[in-house]
């Protein structure tokens, strides 16, 4: 029987080779990132310069330069919060329970919050765009 921990590492593998993917794809269009072709990075650097947090497998939190490039091929929901309400305990929240990448902007006053999730988007919204209430109300 497998456990939510190999589940989790299963669907995140999977999402992050469609990143890889789409990194590809558009690196056909461009030059060198760091020195380096996308077509020719290693895997693992590639992940970490998609995902901010990939570490061991998992991670579906984006860098700016993940956002731009799945942005371009997938439907994004984007949203200005307030830098409180992205909190230690709404980025352990994030890091838990998304299904699919998301970006966090790294402004001080606001903060740009995006996902590919609708239905996270659209609760997001009916809680006054306030992760503390999201948080409650989607656990």
């Amino acid at each position: 029987m497998e456990n939510d921990i190999e589940k989790l590492k299963r669907r995140h593998a999977a999402i992050h080779d469609l990143a890889i993917k789409t990194a590809q794809e558009w690196a056909e269009t461009t030059k060198a990132v760091g020195g380096l072709t996308i077509a020719t990075m290693p895997r693992e650097k590639l992940l970490k310069k998609l995902f901010r947090n990939y570490r061991l497998g998992r991670g579906l939190r984006l860098t700016r330069f993940g956002f731009d490039i799945l942005g371009k091929k997938f439907e994004t929901f984007t949203d200005i919060v307030d830098a409180p309400t992205l909190a230690g305990r709404a980025r352990v929240f994030l890091d838990h329970n998304a299904k699919l990448p998301y970006y966090i902007s790294e402004k001080k006053e606001e903060i740009e919050f995006s996902t590919f999730e609708r239905q996270m988007a659209f609760i997001f919204r009916l809680c006054d765009r306030d992760l503390s209430i999201f948080i409650d109300q989607y656990v």
